[in-house]
């Protein structure tokens, strides 16, 4: 007597719809950051997902605009350096090094960027390749590495004179923002646990949160990001209060927000198969265990 095939057919529903629901989870607001002209990288953004190998980006900015593409969540001797509109907004460059020797160089009399409106970028970096371009354009810079860096995080800096409003979009996660007294909670649905990929308490931009003093847009707290992934990793929900009491206070008199970037990943899953004798044949059964 053949084995009746509804249990295989059961498991294959609930992972479709594990599926479907890790899809969901996929929506995301592209991310605002202010920076001064101090030519300071910040690592602000969340770590790469493995999947991902471009980064887009919008800017305004008069000139000078640099973006580091790291292995860690910080300045390291050997990453790429990538130069929008510096001397005067003429010349791009790529580096394999903070402010090393130019390997690739674009000029244009007429500028990359403008402090009056926003310019879309994007940087691929797959495989041993950094292309660098312009909205719907063919990339204006492209090196090959022989020995290609690994890339997990991105910085971002002006300089030289130049303030900068950046908008970062295209990781592919899910975001809460919570104001400073304020609780913030995420969730997933049954079956799924929380992935943290970032975690940020303080202010970055003066558009979110905006009713209290907003003028400091470069402040963060050290410990946000460890004390929100060991709060929250692992678990199906987390609620955390955005509170000096918790990430201590980065910036005395300034209003500041707490801002989560994660994911739902399936839970692992114990699949067993059984074998039942009968009287009039044997019957098998998959358990789900998870």
């Amino acid at each position: 007597m053949m084995a009746p095939s509804w249990p295989i057919l059961l498991l294959t529903l609930l992972l479709s719809q594990s599926l479907s629901t890790l899809g969901q989870e996929d929506e995301e607001d592209c991310i605002n950051y202010e920076t001064n002209d101090q030519y300071r990288y910040r690592f602000q953004l969340p770590k790469f997902r493995n999947d991902v190998t471009r980064l887009e980006f919008s800017i305004k900015a008069a000139n000078d605009v640099h973006i580091a593409l790291s292995s860690l969540k910080e300045e390291v001797r050997d990453m790429y350096e990538i130069v929008i509109g510096g001397w005067g907004n003429t010349r791009s460059v790529i580096r394999r090094c903070k402010q090393c020797t130019n390997l690739v160089s674009e000029r244009r009399p007429n500028g990359f960027l403008n402090s009056e409106s926003f310019r879309k970028f994007w940087i691929d970096f797959a495989d041993s390749t950094i292309s660098v371009g312009a909205e719907n354009e063919p990339a204006f810079m492209v090196y090959t590495d022989d020995n290609p860096l690994q890339v997990l995080y991105v910085g971002f800096t002006t300089g030289w004179g130049s303030n900068g409003n950046f908008q970062f979009c295209g990781f592919g996660l899910s975001q809460i923002n919570t104001c400073e007294g304020e609780t913030g909670t995420i969730s997933c649905e049954p079956q799924h646990s929380l992935k943290i990929y970032y975690g940020f308490y303080g202010r970055s931009n003066t558009r979110v949160c905006p009713n209290g003093p907003t003028e400091n847009t470069d402040c963060s707290a050290r410990s946000a990001e460890n004390e929100i992934t060991g709060r929250c990793e692992g678990q199906q929900q987390c609620t955390i209060p955005a509170s000096n009491s918790v990430f201590g206070d980065p910036c005395r008199g300034t209003h500041k927000y707490m801002r989560i970037y994660y994911n739902c990943e399936l839970n692992p899953t114990t699949i067993l198969t059984t074998t039942i004798q009968t009287t009039t044949g044997s019957w098998s059964f998959i358990i789900l265990i998870v």
